[in-house]
């Protein structure tokens, strides 16, 4: 863990940042992509404020947290268009049945 917070503060999420009074600057990520799995695990947590925050999804097209962009469309496309502007890295959060699809698609 130790680790993990000094190389990649940008991943911890915000009840753990919380709990331990600590606020770190963004070090390597401002965005984070995740499937719609992996979104509904730390949903109620909000679990990264502090992120960019777009999740992939043909099922939900709402979220409660208006930081969060649901994404209906391409998700290779998306990435490619994010990775196109200024900023950090893109952080791939889960995304168990996110990247097959993605991975397929880039080798084609």
């Amino acid at each position: 863990m130790e680790a993990i917070f000094a190389d990649y503060p940008d991943i911890i999420p915000a009840p753990v940042r919380t709990a331990l009074n600590t606020h770190p600057e963004n070090k390597v990520f401002d965005t984070v992509v995740e499937g719609r799995g992996s979104y509904e695990v730390g949903l109620r947590a909000n679990a990264y404020p502090h992120l960019r925050h777009y999740v992939f999804s043909r099922t939900i097209t709402q979220t409660p947290d208006p930081s969060v962009e649901i994404v209906s469309t391409d998700p290779v496309e998306t990435v490619r268009e994010l990775k196109r502007e200024d900023g950090k890295k893109i952080w791939l959060c889960g995304g168990g049945r996110l990247t097959p699809p993605c991975v397929r698609k880039s080798t084609n």
